[in-house]
């Protein structure tokens, strides 16, 4: 469909440009009724989109059409890095660039060309979340990181998922930039790998890293990610926890990193690191056999004060759902929207009943078919008993239950292949949710 497809957001050639009563294709396309063709330049479009016009971009060139994979055109977007000044930095200098957002080169009347043609290919919209919460952000690239909680310390999860290319059977609506497309540009995410990077208070850049993004751009293999502890050597105070790209390899925390860090659009995250026995110390661990798996729960006061529990909640998820990705032997589709672990952590606690979750339930999730993804536990119930019938624990106190799931998997998966429990706390002053593995 030639125009603009107020539907998909997409805008393509042949298309009118101005039309008088504002509703040409190229004026529906970047949302404004203006008629000065200078105007509707000066606006803020999608930065991300993969085909927009910027200064010095590649010319429009009749009979060539926009996503020609050897066009002039594209090899001139690839050699401008898309017009976007990308947010780069080094160990040294993180700390005065984390949170800085990534720019376009927009041109301007009488200094640069505006053509509108250059905007074929154009996509209106960033299907991408952007934002988040206090221990969940949503980034560029359709990522998402989460953390434990605003308090965190060691051994908790840091979270951080991305998508490396875009998914031609899910993306229903293309046309949004993903590292796969900066291959042969001035920087070339393929040769990155994707890490966490964490701020101390005294300055240190602490780095981990994941796997590389080109081994994610082929198939169905189109996302990737890392799951990583908090780590000890990490001083204790407040943190600031980021996303990142980076050009070097660092298998473990290390805080003398070398080599270039992506900063993906000044995504990032507060915390406050404190001591394993300042703080409220939770353990899940996992038996199964040919018909169950029973989770096994420790919760361990060891602030110095008695706490107050005010709500606990636990969700078991086999690895597939955890991954919102499918087993071998289990129906599709993979990877509709957010999946069942952000949507957990983001929805829980303002929740008044918290029923086993489907894929209908999260942002995107599929409604068709409509699948289990986690099987919900009142864990609040049985820590009370076990407490003594109190929500109240005591300073060094220890408290354990088990239950036990009379299942072998969920919708996505079988617990045999891997599970996850995750444990949603509220104790007086804090609000949390742990993640527990269970590896084959």
């Amino acid at each position: 469909m030639a125009g603009f497809d107020p539907t998909t957001g997409r805008l393509t050639r042949p298309f009118t440009k101005i039309a008088k009563n504002g509703q040409g294709d190229f004026q529906r396309a970047l949302g404004s009724t203006k008629k000065r063709q200078s105007e509707l330049f000066a606006l803020d479009y999608n930065l991300w989109a993969k085909f927009k016009a910027f200064r010095n971009s590649a010319p429009y060139t009749r009979g060539v059409y926009y996503d020609s994979p050897n066009s002039a055109r594209l090899a001139g977007l690839k050699a401008a890095n898309y017009g976007l000044n990308i947010v780069s930095c080094g160990r040294v200098d993180f700390a005065s660039k984390y949170t800085n957002l990534w720019t376009l080169n927009k041109p301007t009347i009488h200094n640069w060309p505006l053509r509108p043609e250059d905007f074929d290919g154009y996509q209106k919209n960033c299907w991408w979340q952007l934002g988040g919460g206090s221990n969940y952000i949503y980034t560029i690239f359709n990522g998402y990181m989460e953390i434990a909680g605003t308090l965190i310390s060691d051994n908790d999860r840091i979270y951080f998922n991305m998508q490396c290319r875009e998914n031609d059977d899910m993306d229903a609506y293309e046309g949004l930039l993903y590292p796969y497309d900066f291959q042969g540009c001035t920087k070339d995410f393929s040769a990155y790998y994707v890490g966490i990077a964490v701020l101390d208070h005294l300055g240190g850049v602490w780095i981990i890293t994941g796997p590389r993004v080109s081994n994610f751009y082929s198939g169905t293999m189109l996302y990737t990610g890392i799951t990583c502890a908090m780590s000890s050597s990490i001083p204790n105070g407040e943190v600031k926890i980021a996303p990142i790209l980076t050009q070097n390899e660092a298998t473990s925390w290390t805080n003398g990193y070398n080599g270039d860090i992506i900063i993906l659009h000044g995504a990032y995250l507060t915390a406050n690191k404190v001591a394993q026995t300042a703080n409220l110390q939770t353990k899940v661990t996992f038996t199964r056999n040919a018909s169950s798996i029973t989770l096994n729960f420790e919760v361990k006061n060891q602030t110095g004060n008695s706490i107050t529990i005010n709500d606990m909640w636990c969700y078991l998820l086999s690895d597939g759902a955890y991954m919102n990705e499918h087993d071998s032997g289990y129906s599709g589709p993979d990877y509709m929207g957010e999946g069942a672990a952000p949507y957990i952590t983001r929805t829980w606690l303002g929740l008044t009943t918290r029923p086993d979750v489907y894929s209908h339930m999260w942002d995107g999730g599929s409604t068709n078919p409509d699948q289990l993804a986690a099987r919900s536990y009142n864990a609040y119930a049985d820590f009370y008993a076990a407490n003594g019938n109190s929500n109240v624990i005591g300073n060094n106190t220890t408290r354990t239950w088990s239950k036990t799931f009379n299942y072998t998997g969920d919708d996505f998966g079988a617990y045999a292949n891997g599970a996850w429990a995750l444990l949603c706390m509220a104790p007086t002053g804090n609000v949390f949710v742990r993640e527990y593995q269970y590896s084959v």
